[in-house]
């Protein structure tokens, strides 16, 4: 006859070992289902059993939640990776591509950005049919290089995969002269595209750096004002909207040639959604986070560990 210990002990290893139920458990020890239950019960709390989770996604998931704890009310999800640039905004653009599909039915419209963390996530996109949506543009085109990863290519693939309607922004992102703005804004076209960008109900942007590389390379803005966004010490920018590390909206300084929703614009949009990778985006992460502009975020690994480092700098000497 078995002492308790040793009940506990086989039941934990017929349980947990050989895989059986309880019920079958109960039928080969003649012992009451109810029992073998608390017999488990008692078995992980004597630490006869003890549960580990050994996968490579388990460390991504423990960060995940320490950045939920801190910027309540937000959706953080990290896509793990193996430090390869490349393959981090796959896979990022990969895990939001389908937490959007998962979610599909709750959108009319999507609105989208613009860079090369986007075009992850509409290359990820499943091919579906949503008719019902529209999709839209949120800034104009960054001039002729790199054009598949403007705004108005990436809503044109986006659509296609959906079976969806597209409108497109004809319009640069930045003109060449301030005078025009106004001229543009009141074209009914173009006015009506920025008015539904606003309106959309989820939007899908990446987020800059201080690294101004990209807008020096597009050749958009001139060597002064480059300057003068370096000389207020940018933090980053989302849309071409920049800020500072107070969150001071730099853009009133440039002269007003910038075609595209701003960051106010973002805020009164319902689901935010920023992609982005690399460790140089924690500062303008964590500002717009706490400033409500971002609403749901994928981030790679290097990145959350960064976010994490700025909340708490000791947290991996601890670990």
């Amino acid at each position: 006859m078995y002492n308790r210990d040793q009940l506990l002990v086989q039941t934990a290893m017929m349980y947990y070992e050989q895989g059986l139920t309880q019920h079958q458990i109960s039928e080969k020890l003649g012992i009451s289902r109810p029992t073998i239950s608390t017999f488990l019960k008692e078995a992980r709390e004597q630490n006869i059993v003890t549960i580990s989770i050994n996968h490579l996604e388990k460390e991504a998931i423990k960060k995940q939640q320490l950045l939920q704890a801190k910027y309540k009310n937000r959706n953080i999800f990290i896509a793990s990776n193996n430090g390869n640039v490349k393959n981090s905004k796959e896979a990022v653009g990969r895990l939001c591509a389908n937490y959007i599909a998962e979610n599909i039915n709750k959108y009319n419209s999507i609105g989208v950005g613009w860079g090369s963390t986007v075009s992850e996530v509409v290359s990820a996109f499943p091919t579906m049919s949503c008719q019902n949506i529209r999709i839209t543009p949120l800034i104009g085109g960054m001039g002729y290089k790199d054009v598949k990863l403007h705004s108005n290519h990436l809503a044109f693939i986006l659509s296609e995969k959906l079976s969806c309607s597209v409108e497109f922004l004809y319009a640069p992102a930045v003109l060449n002269n301030d005078q025009y703005l106004d001229s543009f804004l009141s074209n009914p076209f173009i006015n009506n595209v920025i008015s539904n960008g606003k309106k959309c109900d989820l939007a899908i942007v990446g987020v800059g750096s201080s690294n101004l590389e990209n807008y020096e390379k597009y050749e958009i803005f001139t060597s002064s004002e480059l300057e003068l966004l370096k000389e207020n010490e940018i933090t980053g920018d989302i849309l071409a909207s920049f800020f500072n590390s107070r969150y001071e909206d730099i853009n009133f300084k440039l002269p007003k040639r910038i075609i595209g929703l701003t960051l106010n614009d973002l805020k009164n949009i319902n689901n935010v959604v920023a992609v982005a990778t690399g460790s140089d985006k924690s500062i303008p992460i964590d500002l717009l986070l706490s400033k409500d502009i971002i609403n749901t975020l994928f981030i790679d690994e290097v990145l959350a560990d960064e976010l994490i480092r700025l909340n708490n700098p000791y947290y991996f000497s601890t670990l």
